[in-house]
């Protein structure tokens, strides 16, 4: 587009440029963004897989919910039933 002449060298990126912001942390919780180190980011919390955790809803049934750090195994007729 630049050799046609329908477009300016400047009207598009750096070559440098990864379209990524640059890390900070601005957010509400004041912990650091790393867009390219999203995993990073939620070691920081309490919740949630850390490292090489695995999820053990991963191998369980669809009718299974988390509860807390455990998991408890379901009936889906039995659960809307406590409704």
């Amino acid at each position: 587009m630049i050799a046609e002449g329908k477009a300016k060298a400047s009207d598009f990126p750096a070559e440098n440029e990864t379209g990524f912001k640059t890390a900070n942390a601005d957010f509400i919780d004041k912990v650091s963004f790393d867009a390219q180190k999203t995993n990073d980011y939620l070691t920081h919390f309490a919740i949630g897989l850390k490292g090489k955790q695995k999820s053990l809803a991963a191998k369980s049934s669809s009718n299974s919910v988390g509860v807390g750090s455990k998991l408890t195994l379901i009936n889906a007729t039995n659960f809307q039933k406590q409704k």
